[in-house]
């Protein structure tokens, strides 16, 4: 596949499931909350609380990640956008190595960044198909 002839970009995400199921947690987390804050002991709060309001705040960011992490692979390079932190991009000029990891996700190393492409995310296969069409595979 050629990415200049059939698409312009390959954009990869996170299916809706993934998604979808951190939002779930996160809403059990918090209504688990409120059922304790109402119906556990005085003595026992102080325990519990803290350790579900942690929980569901840490799948309250996951959620929020897994529906900002993207992929882009355009004509020019490959962009990521991780769960946390700042957008990175590597040129195709400035690619030093492209490997397969043991879980399958494609490790990307330019001379500035490393990008990880997670073989969870949707277009996994036409990212993979473009770098190999490009011969960095």
């Amino acid at each position: 596949m050629n990415i200049s002839q059939t698409q312009k970009e390959i954009t990869a995400r996170y299916p809706l499931e993934y998604i979808s199921i951190m939002i779930g947690l996160t809403c059990i987390g918090f209504f688990c909350l409120l059922i304790c804050s109402l119906i556990v002991p005085p003595e026992q709060k102080s325990e519990i609380i803290p350790l579900i309001l942690g929980i569901s705040v840490i799948l309250l960011i996951l959620s929020i990640g897994f529906k900002r992490y993207k992929i882009i692979l355009n004509s020019d390079g490959i962009i990521e956008v991780p769960i946390l932190g700042k957008k990175k991009q590597i040129k195709f000029e400035e690619i030093e190595s492209v490997k397969i990891r043991r879980s399958k996700a494609i490790s990307i190393l330019g001379k500035k960044h490393r990008i990880y492409v997670d073989p969870a995310v949707t277009d996994y296969k036409y990212i993979f198909s473009a770098l190999s069409d490009k011969e960095l595979i």
